[in-house]
């Protein structure tokens, strides 16, 4: 998940989520393999939004994030819609995960959740029954090559790491929507300022990004949300049985 969450970078990938029902139709993919007794995991969960979805097929959830102020969200969020299956554990899965992870679990999921390593590892020896690993199709460029070390693995070097690892899995793609509707022209300059381009953020060459990002911008007979930025996202899904 993105890091360094704070209260409005919150609040627009939230929004954008459900908007778009992005993190539904990933839930939507998962449930057929789920049993209504499953203990769960959601690995760098941020505000939970695969937990909330995979909660009603589930006996109980628990995600685990680092970020204290996603989790706090979190919290408030299961409060609000009354969920007493979802627990909320802050904790550095990297540095910690032993004491984080429920004494047994039967399924287990990351997604968008850095590179497979130790922590995959670990996860994948203790779940009873069933790993998803959701990633990006493609690496930062656009292409299936090998990812850089500071992205988010994509789809053919988790594929790389599980037969590296004689791991069985089924794999499948997806192209989802994951655009931002916002309430205002300020609104969007805000949001092209908290998911900065490729240049610095208050560079003058971030301040050109940003004026042709707002050119682009749809407007949109929406009485909640009048504009929008249209984004798209490949997935990989990759399901893993035990």
């Amino acid at each position: 998940m993105l890091a360094d969450w704070n209260d409005k970078k919150a609040e627009l990938y939230v929004r954008a989520s459900r908007f778009e029902g992005f993190h539904r139709s990933i839930a939507e993919k998962i449930q057929p393999r789920l049993k209504g007794s499953d203990i769960a995991v959601d690995i760098g969960c941020g505000p939970g939004l695969i937990s909330f979805e995979i909660a009603p097929y589930v006996k109980e959830i628990t995600g685990i994030d680092a970020d204290e102020m996603a989790i706090r969200w979190m919290e408030k969020e299961k409060d609000r819609l009354g969920l007493s299956n979802i627990n909320a554990v802050c904790g550095d899965a990297i540095g910690g995960l032993d004491a984080l992870l429920p004494d047994a679990f039967d399924t287990a999921i990351f997604c968008f959740f850095c590179n497979p390593d130790h922590v995959f590892d670990k996860v994948y020896e203790k779940a009873n029954r069933f790993v998803a690993l959701i990633t990006h199709r493609f690496d930062a460029h656009g292409d299936a090559g090998q990812a850089d070390a500071s992205h988010h693995a994509h789809a053919a070097s988790i594929a790389q790491y599980l037969d590296s690892r004689k791991i069985a899995y089924e794999k499948e793609y997806m192209q989802l929507d994951f655009g931002q509707p916002l309430t205002s022209l300020e609104e969007a300059e805000e949001y092209l300022n908290i998911y900065p381009g490729p240049e610095a953020a208050g560079s003058e060459a971030h301040s050109e990004f940003v004026k042709k990002r707002l050119a682009n911008i749809e407007k949109r007979d929406e009485r909640l949300y009048p504009y929008y930025f249209p984004k798209k996202r490949d997935a990989a899904i990759f399901f893993m049985e035990k």
